[in-house]
């Protein structure tokens, strides 16, 4: 079964309101650790005077102590084909593992919808695009909405990469959206209930966007999240 320190915080819906307000915020809700989205006024990648591009971000992580930098595939130009888009993404993403390895932060790696990206989508291609990476230090992001719009499941994900998943988006929808639990029709209990099944023990945090309407009151919003998710975690190692 899941435990309750593998849950931790992000800004997700948290974009309107300034960084100290949601770390005390998240703070309150028991959380010591986050996924940081890189976005303004939190942490903006363009402006920051410690970075220039996405190759930057590792030294962020590095400098903050973080384990992983969160990557995506990206999207190829819409008349190009995608042959060349995904070669673009295998070297564009090796060039930052590469630094990030170097500077002792690892990668994750997250497949996107087909309205967010035309490289990565689905669980296979995932796969194909991690052996062309060919790098031990690249990790997988299971977002649970992305898994549903594909068609894949827990089990496919697990077949396919095993240990190498360590975080986990836990968000709801119909089966797109990225809403809080609840607001969307997808399976949530049975999806954790799986990962507690293969062993999983990785992180888990959730990513609420929905229409907007979240970000003007992510507290309540994420409160509602802890309170769903909370019978999936082992009640002795919460106490």
């Amino acid at each position: 079964m899941l435990n309750r320190k593998q849950l931790i915080g992000a800004n997700f819906s948290f974009q309107h309101h300034p960084f100290r307000w949601t770390a005390e915020h998240l703070c309150a809700m028991g959380f010591d650790r986050m996924e940081l989205w890189g976005i303004a006024p939190h942490l903006d990648l363009f402006h920051d005077s410690c970075a220039q591009r996405f190759l930057h971000a590792a030294d962020i992580c590095a400098e903050l102590g973080a384990t992983y930098l969160f990557l995506t595939p990206g999207r190829g130009f819409e008349c190009e084909s995608r042959d060349i888009a995904f070669a673009h993404s295998v070297a564009s993403i090796t060039r930052i593992a590469a630094h990030a390895r170097d500077i002792g932060v690892s990668c994750l790696l997250e497949p996107l919808q087909p309205v967010e990206s035309n490289i990565l989508t689905n669980a296979d291609e995932l796969y194909a695009l991690r052996r062309s990476l060919d790098d031990d230090h690249i990790d997988v992001v299971l977002d649970l909405v992305a898994m549903a719009t594909a068609g894949d499941s827990v089990l496919g994900y697990f077949e396919r990469f095993a240990k190498c998943i360590a975080h986990v988006h836990v968000v709801d929808g119909t089966p797109a959206g990225h809403l809080a639990w609840g607001d969307g029709n997808l399976p949530l209990s049975d999806y954790l209930a799986e990962l507690g099944m293969y062993g999983f023990t990785g992180t888990l945090t959730f990513e609420p966007f929905g229409n907007g309407s979240y970000a003007l009151d992510p507290p309540f919003t994420w409160r509602r999240c802890l309170e769903a998710v909370a019978p999936h975690f082992n009640q002795v190692e919460q106490a």
